[in-house]
């Protein structure tokens, strides 16, 4: 999801030339398969590690794989796109067995789309361009929004009650 995600950034960038990217990895490990994977397409963006929390609060957007990430922009107030892709066969199977609306963890929190998710096909550098648009203009709108995630998940026992949420939808 790098390359399109990458490609996105640029057709973005078009219209807003003042924009920066910065790929934040959780470890060092994984800068080298970024870079072989970016190739050309990461001149001009950053790429650091250990640092993701301090990238989200200072970001005014993000693309971001489906998971765990999407919960800690949303508590960094960051407004984004979710992707996720799968091969087509992990997609057919979980097409199969889980019927979900959303698959994005802040939404499925709020029950309702609050930031844009988008999945298989629809994982491409246009469309994700045109929903950073979005976002961009919408900034506030999303913003007033995240800032409830925190409320929502409170202190004590917040892992089992997104769980509780997660699973009350594929059964």
């Amino acid at each position: 999801m790098l390359v399109p995600a990458l490609k996105a950034f640029k057709i973005f960038k078009k219209n807003h030339p003042s924009s920066i990217a910065v790929i934040a990895l959780s470890e060092e490990k994984d800068v080298l398969p970024v870079k072989k994977t970016g190739g050309n397409l990461l001149k001009e963006i950053k790429i650091l590690y250990g640092k993701t929390y301090d990238i989200l609060k200072a970001a005014d957007m993000a693309i971001i794989a489906s998971g765990t990430a999407t919960v800690e922009a949303g508590i960094s107030q960051t407004p984004m796109v979710i992707i996720y892709k799968l091969s087509y066969i992990s997609w057919f199977i979980s097409k199969l067995l889980v019927r979900v609306k959303r698959f994005g963890l802040v939404n499925i929190i709020f029950s309702e789309e609050i930031v844009p998710e988008l999945i298989q096909g629809e994982v491409n550098p246009q469309r994700i361009a045109n929903e950073l648009e979005k976002i961009h203009k919408q900034r506030e709108k999303i913003l007033k929004r995240l800032r409830k995630l925190k409320k929502m998940l409170g202190n004590k026992g917040v892992y089992d009650r997104v769980a509780d949420k997660i699973l009350s939808m594929v059964y």
